[in-house]
């Protein structure tokens, strides 16, 4: 699709939005639901060949399918943080495990609530919880399934979820869903199961534990990575059955049309594409690429490839319910018409620490322990060929790479300058002892996911 007809169909598909929310002064329903560890790529409404998710599929193609959707960092709580908050890593502060998300910054679910609408968040990890800080504006919290790397959640998470829209369906609400799940460990579920491409014999199971692979991933075999992702996609497919139950329970209380119902992940999942399982450590596509599908009330279903971002989901809403997103905020409405030039960024402390400026077509990373790394996205989606490397040697700049540089810049200095937060979460041995089991609070960062 063009550039000028994507700027058609996005400045069509805002009018008509803005249109039928303030000409009948009737804001939407919110409904966001984060997937935790979801690669966008493993995701039938992107091209992917197992049937992992059916009922977002069905979600997606009555959507707007957002294809160059990045996150604002590659591990939960800095990512959910940026999300919910609408403001980039460089300004929240967040780095380590253990930071606290600055009651400073003001949530979604506080502006919703001031606004009249019934707010809840139901979540299944700590790094959302309410100890984390991200029970703010929420006049219900429910994270009593964050139970950690072993425990199936989604059942629950969707059984409250029901509960919440049933007790909510005559007036405006706005309701935050976190899905745990394909989160390591990767179970195979019952009838989610999906056959190997080849017979496998190897030691990995359902349920082996991250600490395991970590300690084995300089021996894992391209056997041994291809079990883990059919374990992974068993998880996304048993994600995906309990969301399609929150999307037809909207269906039945007649809510379907009238509500904004988001469907993204916080990040997504390294199987050794560049030479690490896990997440966090890097600023690569499987990790900061990821799945953003936003079925607007009454909008038209499209698919764009524009750079977008997590962060641009909180004045998008602010703009449905008629407010103006304030000068602070990093993100950019999704009505507004897209912008062929728009520059994204990401960032980790993990590994180092690392730094992204991505634009249309070429993405810059500056890995503050190595060098600068340049990427064609358009020739180059898997990211094999770092342009700045010396078998470049000598040729030209490529296009728009100073442009890059430039943007770059200002964002790393932003998180040089962003104060560490006195406020820090204080684990008990269970809780530290559950992080660990996820692969957090490492001695050394760069072996944490």
């Amino acid at each position: 699709m063009s550039s000028a007809l994507l700027r058609g169909l996005a400045l069509l598909l805002g009018c008509a939005l803005l249109g039928a929310c303030s000409g009948r002064g009737d804001a939407p329903n919110v409904l966001i639901i984060v997937v935790d560890t979801l690669r966008r790529d493993h995701l039938g409404a992107y091209g992917y060949e197992r049937r992992t998710s059916p009922e977002i599929d069905r979600l997606a193609a009555d959507a707007v399918r957002y294809d160059s959707a990045q996150s604002q960092a590659p591990w939960t709580l800095p990512s959910v943080a940026a999300l919910l908050t609408g403001r980039d890593v460089a300004a929240l502060g967040i780095g380590s495990d253990q930071d606290l998300l600055d009651d400073e910054f003001l949530l979604l679910s506080e502006v919703l609530s001031e606004q009249g609408f019934a707010t809840g968040g139901i979540v299944s990890h700590k790094f959302v919880s309410a100890q984390w800080g991200f029970d703010q504006g929420f006049d219900s919290f429910d994270d009593s399934q964050a139970l950690g790397h072993m425990a199936v959640t989604s059942p629950a998470v969707t059984e409250q979820a029901l509960a919440f829209l049933d007790a909510h369906q005559e007036g405006k609400f706005f309701l935050f869903l976190h899905y745990f799940d394909p989160h390591f460990a990767y179970v195979e579920h019952e009838g989610f199961r999906f056959e190997a491409t080849e017979p496998y014999e190897g030691w990995i199971s359902s349920g082996t534990r991250f600490k395991k692979l970590m300690r084995a991933q300089d021996r894992l075999s391209a056997a041994d990575l291809e079990e883990m992702r059919r374990l992974y996609d068993s998880e996304i497919a048993f994600t995906d059955h309990h969301i399609g139950r929150v999307l037809e329970g909207l269906q039945a209380l007649g809510l379907f049309d009238e509500t904004l119902i988001v469907v993204t992940a916080d990040h997504g999942e390294e199987f050794f594409e560049h030479g690490q399982i896990g997440h966090g450590k890097t600023l690569y596509e499987e990790l900061v690429g990821v799945p953003l599908i936003v079925r607007f009330p009454h909008g038209q279903p499209g698919v764009l490839d524009q750079p977008v971002a997590l962060v641009d989901i909180f004045p998008t809403v602010l703009e449905l319910v008629g407010l103006e997103p304030g000068p602070e905020l990093a993100g950019k409405s999704l009505l507004a018409a897209p912008d062929p030039e728009r520059i994204v960024f990401a960032s980790t402390e993990r590994r180092g620490g690392s730094r992204m400026a991505r634009g249309p077509r070429l993405k810059l990373i500056r890995q503050l322990a190595t060098g600068p790394e340049l990427y064609d996205l358009a020739a180059d989606p898997a990211e094999r060929e770092n342009l700045l490397d010396g078998a470049h040697a000598g040729a030209p700049p490529a296009p728009g790479l100073e442009r890059l540089r430039d943007a770059l810049e200002p964002y790393v200095a932003g998180i040089a300058r962003s104060p560490q937060r006195a406020s820090r979460v204080e684990l008990s041995r269970e809780q530290r002892q559950q992080l660990e089991e996820l692969g957090y609070l490492s001695p050394a960062a760069e072996s944490a996911p």
